[in-house]
């Protein structure tokens, strides 16, 4: 039996074999050629071209939320912040003597051919002393009703023109409860609500219904709710000639309020600080009636008043505090009393009825409560003077801006002997206010 030829692997080319490994040095060496004779011929592809072609990353899609692949952030360290101090707030309140548009104070504003009032310049020389508060407070005696006036000077029924001066001057309350508030009926003080709604001010004191009146008046005086009533001792006109449904609906009478339920209902309604304004007094008179005294103590002790605001007397009476013997949550330590701040304007020229003062305190948090503080008040005067046409002409002005070295620059209508006088109203009003003890500190503005 023939043997097999012994046949070594690989490829045979003739009588030459070329074995496995032999096959792959052959192999490499034609893929070196290869890539020479591309890159020599610039065919070599891009290699960047080519990952991309083939390896494009796609995205994963976001898994949704488990309780096992939502991350939970790191919680870092609270590091307190130092709480600012605040800086104590302060509201100022600012309180005029009272408006008494009487006939003669008319005839001065009158323009008889325009037919027209115009009360600005009665108050030129005092509207940036008034306008100096953050909240200013009026009393204007009489009714600015639109209804024709009548001229009796016993009756006060003034232009509601006078409202656009008492802008000007900074005015945001007007008292309208006060003795010659129903010197027209109720209709005009209806009217004299309405004008002064539409004026855009604040009012107390009247209404125009019963809900009008039981509706508490709280007013925001930066940051601090100030809540008021008003009250009137007496009337002008007769009150059996006024119909008691008007009277009970338009007015806050003291013989027929309850002045602890008003003060409750303010509370309640949020006020922290309730001022009362009384038109109350004898009329002329520079101390205090007995009824005044009861009036006022029973505000403070009894309903928790802590600031009681006089008008009426038109002359002026001292400032002073009341000791609360039971003060506590509702009644506070002590209340402020202005008794009666005298005229502000007024056609009258004897002695103690020319003149007036602007009181003035400020509301203040201290200690966690919040204090009145700083009460003190601006003597006033009323300039008499007759212009060309031999009309007499009023201005109010602040004694303390008319010393005796005003003298070279003293206002149209001023005389040294108006400067003369001031200073004896200084020494006057000095020793008025030096009564029951009065805190008040004069100002000289």
């Amino acid at each position: 039996m023939a043997k097999k030829k012994n046949r070594t692997k690989g490829i045979h080319i003739g009588g030459y074999t070329i074995r496995p490994m032999g096959i792959g040095v052959i192999l490499a060496l034609l893929v070196i050629i290869v890539v020479a004779v591309l890159a020599a011929t610039n065919h070599l592809p891009d290699i960047e071209r080519l990952q991309y072609a083939f390896v494009q990353p796609t995205e994963a899609p976001t898994p949704e939320p488990t309780a096992t692949n939502t991350p939970v952030p790191a919680t870092p360290t609270p590091v307190p912040t130092p709480s600012p101090t605040p800086e104590p707030r302060e509201a100022t309140i600012r309180v005029m003597g009272e408006i008494s548009m009487d006939t003669d104070l008319l005839k001065s504003v009158y323009n008889r051919e325009t037919s027209t009032f115009d009360f600005a310049p009665m108050f030129s020389l005092i509207e940036d002393v008034t306008s100096k508060a953050d909240y200013t407070i009026a009393d204007v005696e009489g009714v600015m009703t639109s209804t024709a006036i009548n001229g009796e000077q016993a009756k006060m029924l003034t232009p509601p023109a006078l409202l656009k001066a008492l802008d000007n001057m900074g005015v945001d309350m007007l008292m309208l409860g006060n003795d010659h508030a129903m010197d027209g009926d109720a209709d005009a003080l209806r009217d004299e609500i309405a004008n002064v709604e539409a004026a855009g001010f604040d009012y107390v004191g009247a209404a125009s219904s019963i809900e009008d009146k039981v509706r508490p008046i709280i007013k925001n005086i930066k940051g601090y709710n100030v809540g008021f009533v008003a009250y009137t001792e007496k009337l002008n006109i007769e009150e059996k000639k006024i119909s008691a449904g008007d009277l009970a609906g338009c007015l806050n009478m003291v013989n027929a309020s309850n002045a602890i339920s008003d003060v409750k209902a303010l509370r309640s309604a949020g006020a922290n600080i309730v001022i009362a304004l009384v038109n109350w007094g004898e009329l002329y008179s520079q101390e205090a009636t007995e009824s005044q005294t009861q009036i006022a103590q029973y505000l403070a002790s009894n309903c928790g008043v802590d600031i009681i605001l006089g008008y009426n007397p038109a002359v002026v009476q001292p400032v002073y505090w009341i000791e609360n013997e039971n003060a506590g949550e509702d009644i506070p330590e002590k209340t402020l009393v202005m008794s009666a701040a005298g005229n502000f304007i007024s056609s009258q020229r004897d002695n103690g009825k020319n003149c007036g003062y602007i009181f003035d305190f400020t509301l203040k948090d201290e200690d966690g409560r919040i204090n009145i503080i700083e009460p003190k008040y601006i003597p006033t005067y009323i300039i008499r003077y007759a212009d060309q046409s031999g009309q007499n002409q009023y201005r109010t002005v602040a004694v303390g801006q008319w010393t005796d070295d005003a003298a070279d620059r003293m206002a149209e209508g001023m005389t040294y002997a108006d400067l003369q006088y001031m200073g004896e109203l200084w020494t006057q009003m000095q020793k008025v206010m030096d009564q029951s003890e009065s805190i008040a500190s004069i100002a000289r503005e």
